[in-house]
């Protein structure tokens, strides 16, 4: 038996588009009864009107206007996470992604990860939906930053039979317990790239297609290689080629 979601995360920032991904992510930790964790990457950059190098007392001045800023940012966004989190009753956490990598591999300890395209609100270090999708091993939501309406209430499993996909399918049937109705719809893995380059077409695409015939506000996708997926389902140049993906993928 599954014992459902325990943590979702959520890339976000104080920004209209980081919010609305915030709020995503909080219903769906109201529908599954779980943590609600937002993850925030603070701006790193030192604040200083100086120019050129500071050096002694000026280099400890811009140390502590670079430190009372990240506070003041991390500050505004654990309220809005806060406030957020008590109008709907969940538990959560806010988490702080910096340059170690140790930070980032905590900081990403969740059940599923919530994340934007083709921008990635919160996300910085040069990540992006596409990167993230190539890195992480958590299950991935990723929502166009356009979405509006339900997620998860009517889902597409796109199924491949293979034992990585049972595999994954298994990380998420919380998601697929919950939904309101399910189906299934086999996949071959070898047409993919055919579909991306003969049909010149990308593999999102064709699946909102298919999410449109089934009314699905979600589809799930697994069964593939990570980095595989992310060039067949975004296209090689992703941003350029795929630009709002029309449908919310899970990985």
């Amino acid at each position: 038996m599954s014992q459902g979601l325990k943590d979702i995360a959520v890339f976000f920032d104080l920004s209209d588009c980081g919010r609305s991904l915030l709020g995503v992510a909080a219903n769906m930790a109201e529908r599954e009864r779980a943590r609600l964790i937002g993850i925030c990457c603070p701006d790193l950059e030192v604040v200083s009107q100086d120019s050129g190098q500071a050096y002694g007392a000026a280099a400890r001045a811009a140390t502590e206007r670079r430190g009372a800023s990240m506070a003041a940012e991390l500050m505004r966004a654990g309220q809005v996470l806060g406030d957020m989190a008590i109008d709907l009753g969940v538990d959560a956490e806010l988490r702080a992604i910096f340059q170690s990598e140790d930070s980032r591999t905590l900081a990403l300890h969740c059940d599923l990860l919530v994340v934007g395209y083709p921008e990635a609100p919160g996300a910085r270090f040069a990540w992006s939906s596409y990167a993230i999708l190539q890195q992480v091993g958590v299950p991935l939501l990723v929502v166009p930053n356009a979405w509006q309406g339900d997620i998860g209430r009517h889902v597409l499993l796109a199924w491949c039979g293979a034992a990585p996909a049972r595999s994954d399918v298994t990380r998420v049937l919380p998601l697929l317990a919950s939904a309101e109705s399910v189906a299934l719809m086999q996949v071959d893995p070898e047409a993919w790239s055919e579909k991306t380059v003969a049909a010149e077409q990308p593999l999102a695409e064709w699946l909102a297609e298919q999410a449109g015939l089934w009314e699905a506000d979600l589809v799930v996708l697994g069964g593939c290689d990570r980095g595989e997926a992310a060039t067949t389902v975004f296209g090689k140049k992703p941003r350029q080629s795929c630009g709002m993906v029309p449908l919310v993928l899970l990985f």
